[in-house]
């Protein structure tokens, strides 16, 4: 273990020393997050509520050999792979569903591998900013163990972003400063990543810290014309590639525009909606505090964690007062900007991010923004480290006084806790203890750590000549507790991996036939064993009509703010005929019609020139064939009717009528109407999509190209 944590300042591209410190970061990952990355208790909130459903999903399409374009099962369809959240697109998915399904098991594979992958991508670029191996893995196990992660655990799609922000910013400086092609491919192929598997905003905030840092690259070579030259072709090759590789993302989203409701602006309310506020700050010293008293913070217990240890902190606090150079105080500037943003309306940079900035009135939770904070405090951090693990006297004198104040800020906040009359007494295991502990209890049990850490570490101070190993392994200490401590609340539930497992296992992993049911029959409302509640309809492979999920279309939206309609439709089978009509209405009021008949038809305002006759006419439908895109009616009637299927309308939609193409009429503000002639009829409807297809094709393959021409790169460069 000594062997293996002694890492040197070295060249910052050799790869033994990468590799020993992702053993290092393996470690410490494990330990943190060891209920989860052991497979003994299930992830929380909506990582079971959501993001194991939607991968479900996609790993059992893609095994049937299904495109994951298009989810029947929640909201009555929708544009599933246009959803960013979805999962659709990202990679890893794909491998997933080859490996035999996305299980319970590999959602917490899943989170633990990017939590590693986070880790090891700070290194990296901590490494090439301070030059120092040593400085940046105790900075990288400073990040991937961070409030970040522990926060916001429940929340996939965040932890893949804090994955691979720092591997962007790292293949990016590379190619800043070298603009050949593999630095090229790797900044292109690090932004796809995060692109396809992130959460949107942060993709919007890392493009415009990009934009301005290529702004800064051409300020700086504006008296070479070579420079710029040769700048400017490996940019713009990195912006082919990452168009040919982001096709399939591009395609969806601009497919979807016009359809979905999250498309255009949201109200400025929204915006600022779960800010990282001022008293978050105090998650600083007191993380424990933050998940325990969400009303006193003015946000979600995901989002006021941003906990990056005391030595963490002692190492900041001791870089401002040192006269931090040039590049220290622009990351220290820049990290403050993203600070004062997370605050969201407690000050207003949010705001005027919001006025002023295109696409930043595109998203919620300004807690988001604290990650683009955390990241150049710690860079600021790793150059003071560096100097602090080379001997500086001055550094290290800094250091001490710095975890001294801190220690003694933990005595302050245990004699003010125990003068309220608070101790820590409880019951049972680590779960219900830290569960069961009030806000008070909860300072009192996280500055009890830190005075134990703090006072031990000076206590050592005489003894220690090389401060390197000793300040690692507090480091990993300190966080570490810090994350078992917080696990229970925002990390893993309560509910056995296997007992989620086997509840899973009773579940379709194919897409059986529903029958022609009513929607009532489906949906959420129908409990399911816990920790599963929501989405359910999906889980169990139900055209149900509601579900967990902020990406709606904008049909669906209009319907549900007509409560009665909604009330009505929820009687109608999955594929109905008409028994009476409306005409011409762009917006539906006669409810007091719609109460007395649940398969009436509203035809909206654009298909009003062209809507025929009825008829009249009566039958029956069956479910022939029912699958994501992919769904076959048999119809048998008397007379000419109209049959409407309870599916989202979408261009994208193709039906036949025995291998006729048919028109499809809008109805109910998102049914899909068709007429039927009479006697038996084959109804097939296919989400064809060709254009996303064929992005979803260029993308595959722009994947497999980059990987095979960098590994023919590596090939010639080791056998040179």
């Amino acid at each position: 273990m000594a062997r293996l944590l002694y890492l040197k300042p070295v060249p910052p591209f050799r790869q033994p020393v990468t590799f020993r410190a992702l053993w290092v970061l393996l470690i410490a990952a494990l330990a943190a997050y060891a209920q989860v990355a052991f497979m003994q208790y299930g992830l929380r909130y909506d990582m079971i509520d959501q993001y194991l459903p939607w991968r479900s999903f996609v790993a059992d399409c893609l095994r049937g050999w299904t495109w994951p374009f298009w989810n029947p099962y929640q909201h009555w369809g929708y544009y599933f792979s246009a959803d960013p959240q979805s999962g659709a697109w990202y990679p890893l998915n794909w491998l997933y569903a080859l490996a035999g399904g996305y299980t319970v098991y590999f959602n917490q594979f899943d989170f633990t591998l990017h939590v590693i992958l986070g880790g090891l991508g700070m290194f990296r670029l901590a490494r090439h900013l301070s030059g120092d191996a040593r400085a940046a893995l105790i900075i990288a196990i400073t990040y991937m163990l961070s409030g970040f992660f522990t926060g916001n655990a429940q929340h996939l799609t965040y932890v893949i972003s804090g994955a691979w922000v720092p591997i962007v910013f790292h293949q990016y400086l590379l190619l800043w400063r070298r603009p050949g092609w593999p630095h090229a491919i790797r900044f292109a192929l690090a932004f796809f990543m995060l692109l396809s598997g992130g959460y949107p905003a942060f993709t919007i905030i890392v493009a415009y810290c990009l934009a301005f840092m290529f702004l800064s690259g051409l300020w700086s070579r504006r008296h070479a014309r070579n420079g710029i030259s040769a700048y400017l072709r490996g940019h713009a090759f990195a912006a082919l590639a990452v168009c040919l590789l982001g096709a399939f993302v591009i395609t969806s989203v601009l497919t979807s525009l016009g359809y979905v409701m999250r498309g255009t602006a949201i109200p400025l309310e929204d915006a600022v909606f779960n800010p990282f506020s001022p008293r978050c700050m105090w998650s600083w010293l007191y993380p424990l505090w933050s998940a325990r008293e969400p009303a006193y913070f003015d946000t979600d217990i995901s989002m006021s964690n941003l906990y990056f240890g005391i030595f963490g902190l002692a190492l900041f606090i001791s870089s401002i007062l040192t006269k931090p150079d040039r590049r220290q105080v622009f990351m220290l500037l820049a990290g403050l900007f993203f600070l004062l943003v997370s605050f969201g309306g407690y000050t207003p940079v949010r705001g005027w991010l919001y006025a002023y900035v295109p696409f930043m009135d595109l998203f919620r939770f300004p807690s988001i923004f604290r990650l683009f904070a955390l990241i150049p405090f710690l860079l600021v951090a790793s150059v003071f480290l560096s100097r602090l693990l080379n001997g500086n006297r001055q550094a290290r004198r800094w250091f001490d006084l710095a975890v001294g104040l801190i220690g003694l800020s933990g005595v302050c906040a245990i004699a003010y806790t125990r003068a309220q009359g608070i101790g820590l007494e409880g019951t049972g295991g680590l779960f219900a203890y830290v569960n069961n502990l009030a806000p008070l209890q909860a300072i009192q049990v996280q500055a009890l750590v830190t005075v134990v850490l703090a006072f031990a570490w000076l206590a050592l101070r005489g003894r220690i000549k090389q401060v390197y190993r000793p300040l690692l392994v507090f480091v990993m200490l300190d966080l570490v507790i810090a994350a078992q401590l917080n696990g229970p609340l925002t990390v893993y539930d309560r509910y056995r991996t296997a007992h989620i497992d086997g509840i899973m296992d009773g579940l379709p992993d194919n897409f059986p036939n529903p029958g022609n049911r009513p929607s009532a029959e489906w949906g959420d409302s129908r409990s399911l064993a816990s920790p599963f509640w929501r989405n359910l309809s999906l889980l169990r492979r139900e055209p149900g009509h509601d579900g967990f999920n902020s990406f709606r279309m904008s049909g669906y939206g209009q319907l549900i703010e007509e409560p009665l309609l909604m009330e009505k439709y929820l009687s109608a089978p999955l594929a109905y005929l008409s028994t009476s009509h409306s005409f011409y209405s762009d917006t539906i009021y006669d409810h007091g019609h719609i109460a007395r008949d649940s398969s009436h038809l509203y035809f909206m305002a654009e298909d009003s020139l062209s809507v025929p006759d009825p008829g009249g006419g009566r039958g029956q439908v069956e479910v022939a064939v029912f699958r994501p895109g992919d769904i076959t009616l048999e119809t048998k009637t008397t007379g000419q009717v109209f049959l409407t299927l309870k599916q989202h309308f979408h261009p994208g939609w193709q039906v036949l009528i025995d291998g006729t193409e048919a028109r499809v009429w809008k109805t109910n503000y998102l049914f899909m109407t068709i007429q039927v002639p009479e006697g038996s009829h084959r109804i097939t409807y296919s989400f064809t999509a060709p254009f996303i297809k064929a992005s979803f094709i260029i993308s595959f393959a722009s994947i497999l190209l980059c990987l095979a021409v960098l590994a023919l790169a590596g090939r010639r460069s080791h056998s040179g």
